[in-house]
């Protein structure tokens, strides 16, 4: 009985945590709706307030705002990321090839 009543505090952080990522992907999502709605610059003033750096996804979408922006360098590098966290060989193939188109 005691163990669970230790694992409360671990639990309710682990909890909060979920919240957290899940409203920030949420977030990542509702700024892909924004770039089409009002632009990729409006979209990337929301997607860098986000913490998920170590979320695949969030670089390939942060990677084509800033080629859509003609902002070259910071795409590259951005693409760069997403190839290295991507998952899978397929998607690191087609991340490198958005790579190129920005460079």
């Amino acid at each position: 009985m005691r163990r669970q009543a230790d694992r409360g505090p671990a639990l309710r952080r682990l909890q909060g945590a979920r919240r957290l990522a899940t409203w920030e992907t949420a977030a990542l999502n509702g700024a892909v709706a924004v770039a089409v709605a009002e632009g990729p610059e409006a979209a990337l003033l929301i997607v860098g307030k986000l913490d998920l750096d170590s979320y695949h996804p969030f670089h390939p979408t942060r990677a084509d705002l800033l080629r859509r922006l003609c902002r070259e360098p910071e795409a590259v590098a951005a693409y760069a990321q997403a190839v290295d966290l991507a998952p899978t060989d397929a998607e690191r193939e087609f991340l490198g090839r958005g790579r190129s188109v920005a460079q």
